[in-house]
């Protein structure tokens, strides 16, 4: 009758460890939400240019078609 018990108690042991697990990740899924992917908004040119809430400054050095010629120091200090 004692290997009996011992059988029913790691039968129950192992129910109870499946009903936890089953328990738990219930709980887990439940608390994280799915988050909806973003949405990309385009904006055009004509809508950032003279907007104030795009400030910026751009500056290209070369006055050249090629990069190969550096220009000066003289000259960006002159351009800035």
């Amino acid at each position: 009758m004692n290997n009996l018990d011992f059988s029913s108690f790691r039968l129950n042991k192992s129910i109870g460890i499946y009903f936890l697990w089953i328990l738990s990740c219930a709980f887990l899924s439940c608390g994280s939400e799915q988050k909806q992917p973003k949405r990309e908004t385009i904006i055009t040119a004509a809508e950032i240019l003279g907007n104030p809430a795009y400030p910026a400054i751009s500056y290209g050095g070369y006055r050249a078609k090629s990069r190969e010629i550096q220009p000066t120091l003289e000259q960006i200090k002159n351009d800035l």
